[in-house]
């Protein structure tokens, strides 16, 4: 069986700093990189059905803090278009800055970034 790719035909990245970019993969992998230096656990959902350039569909959802929490607080990137791109940027931005690494015993925090059918392998950031 042949492995669908992740990323879809794109030119340029279209960077403004380090955290933005209208490339998803870009920021997936990114927000992942920023998942692992945090110490979180990252969980995988994929979608049953490709995108448009038959990449794999899926959402990933960090989480910190104690398991059994009772208070979440749950952060997504939103769901398609360029809320996403801006979502992810923030999410990684906060943690990079390492904003979750002391919560309290009871608070846990889930970062969920998602890539929905619809949702653009390249985004349009002007």
């Amino acid at each position: 069986m042949t492995q669908k790719p992740d990323r879809a035909p794109s030119s340029n990245d279209g960077q403004a700093d380090g955290r933005f970019s209208s490339d998803y993969v870009v920021l997936r992998d990114r927000f992942l990189k920023a998942c692992t230096a945090a110490g979180a656990s990252v969980e995988e959902f994929s979608h049953p059905l490709n995108g448009p350039h038959g990449e794999r569909l899926a959402t990933r959802v960090a989480r910190f803090g104690t398991p059994s929490a009772r208070k979440m607080l749950v952060v997504l990137s939103g769901v398609h278009g360029i809320e996403g791109a801006c979502g992810s940027a923030c999410q990684t931005a906060l943690l990079e800055q390492g904003l979750l690494k002391e919560l309290p015993p009871d608070v846990g925090v889930a970062s969920g970034q998602c890539r929905l059918r619809g949702t653009p392998s390249r985004l349009c950031l002007s």
